[in-house]
């Protein structure tokens, strides 16, 4: 299957009237390689979710969804024009602007808000 097989046959299975959302590097290695025998690799990962942002900075999704509307995160963009999705190169650009040191490992959340509040009242 050549490339342009491949992404005809993505379109293909789509609903008629879909809004197709794929990275714009894997649209311009199909059309490039057009005439090539093997599809291209699929995209390393898709953006991420407000969710998924927020677990790295500890912030719960609607801080995220908040800086998503004032800008705060290069290159954000809404799916469908409801859901907010972030690209991953945007990490190491919104870590640089807040002033973070580069690739700072973030540790996940180990605890819920019960646990903070018995340390609290207990502390």
């Amino acid at each position: 299957m050549t490339s342009r097989d491949h992404l005809r046959a993505l379109v293909d299975a789509s609903p008629v009237g879909a809004l197709l959302t794929v990275p714009r590097d894997w649209l311009c290695d199909v059309l490039s390689s057009a005439g090539a025998d093997a599809a291209p690799a699929i995209v390393e990962a898709a953006d991420l979710t407000v969710a998924e942002f927020g677990r790295l900075f500890t912030r719960t999704p609607s801080t995220v969804r908040l800086w998503c509307e004032q800008g705060k995160i290069p290159g954000a963009w809404k799916l469908s024009g409801k859901q907010w999705r972030i690209p991953r190169q945007s990490i190491e650009q919104f870590r640089q602007k807040q002033g973070a040191p580069p690739s700072a490992a973030v540790p996940p959340s180990t605890g819920d808000i019960g646990d903070w509040r018995r340390r609290k009242v207990n502390g």
